[in-house]
């Protein structure tokens, strides 16, 4: 039993380095210092064990091959001996008792006593060498039979792994949706930037896997986002030296804002597109992550709204004076700051950078929906649009909204549901 422990340890050992098919041997030695000898196929997924050799056996054969060799040169004596007895006996008669002939029977019976004894010896090594023969070809049975299990179990395996890769190669249908914070880019000075928030959904289909050694797939869809930006100044004051005023006198125009806000919605149709590293699984969670672009129609864009008060003096330097508060000449306190009209002109088409890690979570080894949830940066490309007052002649440039393009960057969270086709 220890020795076929011992068998079964070293196969085992063997057969963990998978090879092309090809006889392989391994050798060791039991607890009683006997050499043990398997000889085995290698193969990918199986391993069949040839022969198992024991050094008793060895040991056993090259005795017996000895005997016989013994015995077959004292057969070819006691032959000698008898073809002379035999021609002695003929040519002075079987009576004859000469001192040759008696010699040679003695040596004959001697020689056929001795062939006695070796026959005896090789039957009794025959018999042990059987014995032996016959355990090793047990336990060789027993290998085998280990060995059938071990591939029954690595079939088991080959099940269960295809039981949990099953929808890693599906085709997939996809519904995700996405809230997320808008971090408005540069703008102008005097006026600072307000965190909004931004709504984002899309529906996509995704292929099987491009590769069959790594989880890499393509997704399209078409999708809806809707972003608002926010910014305001608590107060700052600009001039415009070479102001005309109704009258067609020259003046220097003093504005001073207070408590300013503008805020503006945007809307997209969008078509994303993305490389998705990893798929879902029906059976077990994993992770993922998408690179993509997503190429946007602005499909409405709303009037920036602004809130808070001005004041508007006009100083002349002709006279060295400053009017105030005159409204026949458009100089006014707390003057309504929604009352300066501003004008919005985004782009029609926009182009956005995204990247998404996040993991999918089976519901159900019977139900071929998965969900995911991740996190999702996205950053426009391309600008989204510009905003300056409609009066140019009156502070231009000077709007707090989509200026240097109004580039944002919005980080957001999604969740999703994933269906998959196979």
């Amino acid at each position: 039993m220890k020795k076929l422990i011992l068998i079964l340890i070293m196969t085992a050992t063997a057969a963990t380095t998978l090879a092309q098919s090809q006889l392989s041997t391994v050798r060791g030695k039991t607890k009683d210092g006997k050499t043990i000898e398997v000889k085995y196929y290698k193969g990918a997924v199986e391993d069949y064990v040839e022969s198992v050799k024991y050094q008793v056996i060895d040991d056993l054969q090259s005795q017996v091959k000895s005997l016989q060799a013994d015995a077959k040169s004292i057969q070819g004596k006691l032959d000698a001996a008898n073809k002379r007895i035999k021609e002695l006996e003929n040519k002075a008669g079987k009576n004859s008792n000469s001192e040759e002939l008696r010699n040679l029977r003695e040596k004959a019976a001697e020689n056929e006593a001795q062939i006695t004894l070796l026959n005896d010896s090789i039957a009794i090594l025959q018999t042990q060498l059987d014995s032996v023969s016959m355990q090793s070809n047990k336990e060789l049975q027993a290998l085998r039979d280990e060995i059938a299990i071990k591939d029954q179990t690595i079939l088991q395996l080959n099940k269960q792994l295809t039981a949990v890769n099953t929808g890693v190669a599906t085709p997939v249908i996809g519904l995700e949706t996405g809230w997320g914070i808008v971090f408005p880019g540069s703008i102008n000075d005097n006026w600072e930037r307000d965190y909004s928030t931004g709504l984002q959904a899309a529906v996509y289909f995704g292929t099987g896997r491009l590769s069959k050694s790594f989880p890499i797939s393509v997704e399209a869809g078409v999708g809806f986002r809707k972003i608002s930006l926010v910014a305001h100044s608590n107060s700052f004051e600009k001039k415009i030296e070479d102001a005309t005023d109704k009258d067609g006198d020259h003046y220097e125009a003093i504005y001073t804002f207070q408590n300013l806000s503008e805020s503006l919605t945007l809307k997209y149709f969008d078509i994303p597109i993305r490389l998705c590293f990893g798929q879902p699984y029906k059976s077990k969670a994993s992770l993922y992550a998408k690179l993509g672009i997503t190429p946007s129609i602005n499909i409405g864009t709303s009037k920036i709204v602004g809130t808070g008060s001005y004041d508007l003096k006009g100083y002349y330097p002709e006279w060295d004076v400053t009017l105030e508060n005159i409204e026949e000449l458009g100089f006014v306190n707390d003057g309504d700051y929604k009352d300066i009209e501003i004008k919005t002109e985004p782009n029609k088409f926009n182009l956005w950078g995204n990247v998404v890690l996040g993991a999918y979570v089976p519901l159900s080894k019977n139900i071929p929906l998965v969900l995911n949830a991740g996190l999702k940066f996205d950053y426009p490309i391309m600008q989204m649009g510009k905003a300056y007052y409609k009066d140019s002649q009156a502070l231009p440039e000077y709007t707090g909204l989509l200026q240097n393009g109004g580039r944002t960057f919005i980080p957001s969270f999604g969740i999703g549901l994933v269906y998959t086709l196979r």
